[in-house]
């Protein structure tokens, strides 16, 4: 039980303080945004291209491998600099993600 309370005191901190409020609540935009892309490409491409799957596998894997790393980087980077002017760049690396 003090476990809980822990946790959602925790919660409630992370989402009072603006930095982690807009961070937050850009990252769920983010992701809510990347999982709808995910899941419906590979539906849509079996459903146009269904003689492709091994090809579009490969594609998919490389491409979100290398591009996934290049944005953390660029990312990581980007915050590191600027977070120091402004602790609301990293919401913004977020929201424009």
């Amino acid at each position: 039980m003090q476990m809980l309370k822990g946790f959602f005191g925790t919660l409630s901190e992370g989402m009072t303080e603006p930095t982690c409020k807009y961070n937050n609540i850009a990252s769920i935009f983010k992701y809510l945004g990347e999982y709808a892309f995910l899941f419906f490409m590979p539906a849509y491409f079996q459903q146009v291209f269904p003689l492709m799957q091994n090809e579009f596998a490969s594609a998919n894997a490389i491409s979100l491998s290398i591009l996934g790393f290049i944005s953390s980087i660029m990312g990581g980077i980007i915050c590191d600099r600027y977070s120091d002017k402004s602790p609301m760049t990293m919401a913004w690396v977020c929201v424009i993600g």
